[in-house]
């Protein structure tokens, strides 16, 4: 958590280039989608943030951490404007909720684990919390729709593989 600006204080530079070694699984996904992935340092309460395009802004994924669920949690989000009709006007709960659970399947796939166990289950009862939600009928409800993002993300994957081999 940042205590001072950066411009108070001494000794060498910090470190500007965030970008991880290796970039995350799914990468190809987020930029054959458009999509612009910055990493930066932690200014937000945020690990992660999902910019639709607006004006003249490209749609982006903004990550504060190099954790790989973080990552798929944000594409998610973006796959729910390629999937859905209207994102804008979904609730909370549907968008994270959603969110949420197809990134953890995808840390599945990638045979990733949860770096802070338990955090899906955790993540998803605080939205369901909040909106005086029953845990079980919330994610049964959202099952299909988590299924819709996934299949697009992996979709694209597929194919971008198929093209790969091709060229």
């Amino acid at each position: 958590m940042p205590v001072f600006r950066y411009e108070d204080t001494e000794g060498d530079p910090l470190q500007t280039n965030l970008e991880p070694i290796e970039p995350p699984p799914l990468m190809e996904v987020a930029k054959a989608w458009g999509l612009r992935v910055r990493y930066m340092g932690r200014t937000s309460p945020y690990l992660g943030l999902y910019r639709h395009r607006f004006e003249d802004h490209p749609a982006e994924i903004l990550l504060a951490t190099h954790e790989e669920q973080v990552f798929f949690h944000e594409l998610a989000h973006a796959a729910q404007w390629r999937v859905w009709t209207d994102p804008d006007n979904c609730n909370k709960l549907r968008l994270e909720v959603t969110a949420e659970l197809a990134s953890c399947v995808l840390a599945r796939l990638y045979g990733r684990q949860d770096p802070n166990e338990g955090s899906t289950y955790e993540y998803i009862c605080h939205y369901c919390e909040q909106e005086r939600k029953d845990l079980p009928r919330t994610l049964w409800a959202l099952v299909s729709d988590t299924e819709k993002l996934l299949r697009a993300i992996i979709d694209t994957q597929e194919t971008l593989a198929r093209e790969e081999v091709h060229a």
